[in-house]
C-alpha cells in the first residue's frame, strides 16, 4: 500500500480520479487532494506520500514550483515517483529528463490509462521497499558482527548479500566467478579491487569483533578467521 497525493485544480476532474483510483487501485491510499501549491507543500511536510499525481496546469507555475521544491530539498524517496498530467500546451518537455518523474501523459487520458499507470508505480514503490528492507537486515547483521562502514568492502558486501538472496535456489561456488563481476560492473570498480576491499573489510571485522558474536555466528573462537563466502551465507541463513 502507498500513500498518493492527488494534486489537481478542477474539483470535478480530481473527484472522478479518486472515485476510480479507490475502486479499481486496491494497493493505493489517496492520502491527501490539494487544489494549489500551498496545499500540496504542506501535505508534503508531513512525509507520509509516497507518490504524487500532479496536474501541470496549477496557477502561477504551481506545479513546476512543487517538482523544484523536491528537487532542491532532495527528497530522494520521491524518485521515479511524480506523474505528471497536461495538455497539448503544457511545458511538458522540460520534465522528460527529471528524475522524479516517473511518466508524463498528456490530456484528454483515460482514467483507465492513468490507473494503469498508478498501479506499476505502486508495485515499483512497494519492491524498492523490499529491497530496502532486506538490505536493511543484512546490514544489521553485520553490523552486529563487527564490520566497519566507512570501509567499501563492507558496503559491497551488503550487494553480494543480497545476490545471494535473490538467487536462493541457485548455489554459488565460486564468488570470483559468479559474484565479484556482478558487483563490479555495478560499481564501475575492477572485479580483484571488489574482492580486496571485501576481504580487506573482513579482516578488519574479525580483529574487531568479540569471542562471543563470532562463537554465535561461527561456533568458533579468534583462533580461527571465518572466510568471506563463510561470512555471506551465515548472515544469508540468519535473514531467510
Amino acid at each position: 500500500m502507498i500513500n498518493l497525493l492527488i494534486v489537481e485544480n478542477n474539483a470535478e476532474q480530481s473527484k472522478n480520479i479518486v472515485n476510480y483510483i479507490s475502486q479499481f487501485c486496491l494497493d493505493i491510499r489517496i492520502f491527501g487532494i490539494a487544489y494549489d501549491e500551498n496545499e500540496a507543500l504542506e501535505i508534503l511536510k508531513t512525509d507520509r506520500v509516497d507518490a504524487i499525481l500532479i496536474d501541470l496546469n496549477l496557477p502561477n507555475l504551481g506545479s513546476f514550483n512543487i517538482i523544484n521544491y523536491i528537487a532542491d530539498n532532495r527528497i530522494n524517496k520521491f524518485l521515479n515517483s511524480i506523474i505528471v498530467l497536461g495538455g497539448n500546451n503544457s511545458p511538458m518537455a522540460k520534465l522528460y529528463d527529471n528524475k522524479y518523474i516517473h511518466c508524463c501523459l498528456k490530456k484528454p487520458i483515460s482514467l483507465n490509462e492513468i490507473a494503469k499507470k498508478l498501479k506499476f508505480l505502486a508495485d515499483l514503490k512497494m519492491s524498492e521497499s523490499d529491497e530496502f528492507i532486506i538490505r536493511e537486515k543484512i546490514k544489521n547483521q553485520l553490523e552486529h558482527l563487527g564490520y566497519n562502514f566507512s570501509y567499501h568492502g563492507s558496503k559491497y558486501l551488503i550487494d553480494a548479500i543480497y545476490i545471494l538472496y535473490l538467487n536462493k535456489d541457485r548455489y554459488y561456488d565460486n564468488l570470483t566467478r559468479d559474484i565479484y563481476p556482478a558487483l563490479a560492473k555495478k560499481h564501475n570498480k575492477e572485479a580483484n579491487t571488489i574482492k580486496c576491499d571485501i576481504t580487506q573489510a573482513t579482516k578488519i571485522m574479525f580483529y574487531d569483533s568479540s569471542d562471543k558474536v563470532l562463537k554465535e555466528y561461527f561456533n568458533y573462537s579468534k583462533i580461527t578467521k571465518p572466510t568471506v563466502k563463510e561470512v555471506m551465507f551465515t548472515v544469508l541463513n540468519k535473514i531467510s
